[in-house]
């Protein structure tokens, strides 16, 4: 709304300005040259073709109201002058407004400041392995350090997995153990798994280590589950953990990809370290196809879903163009490409206690060790000690 009036010095000044009916600049007052108007149409008609020519401004003239009861002209040059005066005004005021409306929105999605931690916890660790045979090395001392032990699934029919499974519970305790379901399940193996795991569930099995969603149509037949959500379903943030949680997941593993700075303000969150497990330790795979690179090259004659690959534990060593030196493994008739060195934070247990972790894994499922050498891994690992190694974004910074 334009509002003309005769105040002496100046004959005209004061413009009202409103941006989607609610009031921005309330008023913008400004000197002018005030003149008598020969034709009162006209000098309505100059004011509003200066206000209608905003290309340059993120605007539109929506209304329009003009008053001028002592019939004065304006010189177009004025009009243009306060037209870009009054959208200045407006830009700059709808962006407090815009700032302000974001800082409402994500004030309760501000972490709280976590408190100080001196000097380290006393951590919890789990340790994840493909297979029981990777913890034959391990000796009562090493069990005694891990909180939780979860175990893969993929290989062998249900029969063999659960009598493998009640010999290492005698050692480490049935409490403790955790079934890990396979991250891909192609259609040849699907039917398998499904009566695998329903055989599990039968005998008792009630804690799951869970890869994917789908992972959750294969245990809807258990009741009173204990799942843990497995980092490739990628909690990133405290959202995250909520909709894990709403979809029954007691605990969840935080990615690999992250960085210190957002794992610290996840962790800040009031219980989130107390069900969040930060891996430490491991071969994070690069890539994953269900082509078998190893029968590719005529090193494996049998088909998708044979018993028995002859190839299993060979590995193919390959220079990649950015990441260097990586190796692409065998997996159920697909492969894994895997980096020469792990990922592993085991030197940096004082600054990710500072960041307020409390759960700490240790994952050998992409590249399986040795049994003796995952004793050796797990040793130092829990004691702090630092491998060759990479650490990811951790201190990178996520891109």
């Amino acid at each position: 709304a334009c509002v003309a009036r005769a105040d002496a010095p100046t004959p005209w000044r004061g413009i009202d300005a409103a941006l989607g009916g609610e009031p921005i600049a309330s008023r913008l007052e400004c000197v002018v040259r005030a003149f008598p108007a020969r034709d009162a149409d006209g000098a309505e008609q100059a004011a509003r073709k200066a206000f209608e020519r905003l290309g340059e401004y993120p605007f539109a003239l929506a209304g329009w109201s003009f008053s001028n009861p002592h019939n004065l002209f304006i010189p177009p040059g004025d009009w243009n002058r306060l037209r870009r005066d009054v959208m200045d005004a407006l830009r700059t005021r709808c962006e407090t407004s815009r700032d302000e409306v974001r800082r409402r929105l994500i004030a309760p999605l501000q972490p709280p400041s976590p408190a100080p931690i001196t000097e380290r916890e006393q951590f919890r660790w789990n340790v994840v392995v493909g297979e029981p045979a990777v913890l034959s090395a391990f000796g009562p001392d090493d069990f005694a350090v891990a909180d939780e032990v979860a175990v893969g699934i993929g290989d062998g029919d249900a029969a063999s997995i659960g009598a493998a499974l009640e010999r290492l519970a005698e050692t480490v305790g049935r409490n403790k153990l955790r079934l890990a379901l396979p991250l891909i399940m192609r259609d040849h193996q699907a039917a398998a798994m499904a009566e695998k795991t329903r055989a599990l569930l039968a005998a008792g099995w009630r804690r799951w280590l869970v890869p994917g969603l789908a992972g959750l149509q294969l245990l809807s037949a258990g009741a009173d589950l204990d799942l843990t959500a497995d980092w490739t379903l990628y909690c990133l943030n405290s959202l995250a953990a909520n909709e894990l949680s709403g979809m029954g997941f007691a605990s969840f593993t935080l990615s690999p990809e992250d960085d210190a700075g957002n794992l610290a303000d996840a962790l800040a969150r009031p219980g989130l370290a107390d069900r969040a497990w930060l891996p430490v330790y491991m071969h994070p795979p690069l890539f994953i196809s269900a082509a078998c690179a190893h029968a590719h090259i005529g090193l494996c004659k049998s088909g998708p879903g044979h018993k028995g690959c002859p190839i299993r534990g060979k590995g193919m060593k390959i220079r990649l163009e950015r990441s260097g030196e990586a190796e692409i493994l065998p997996q159920t008739c697909g492969s894994v490409v895997v980096g020469n060195e792990p990922y592993c934070l085991s030197d940096r247990l004082d600054a990710i206690a500072r960041l307020g972790a409390k759960r700490l894994g240790v994952d050998f499922r992409w590249k399986k060790p040795s049994a003796e050498a995952a004793v050796q891994i797990w040793r130092n690992v829990v004691s702090g000690n630092g491998l060759q190694s990479i650490s990811g974004n951790f201190e990178r910074g996520l891109v």
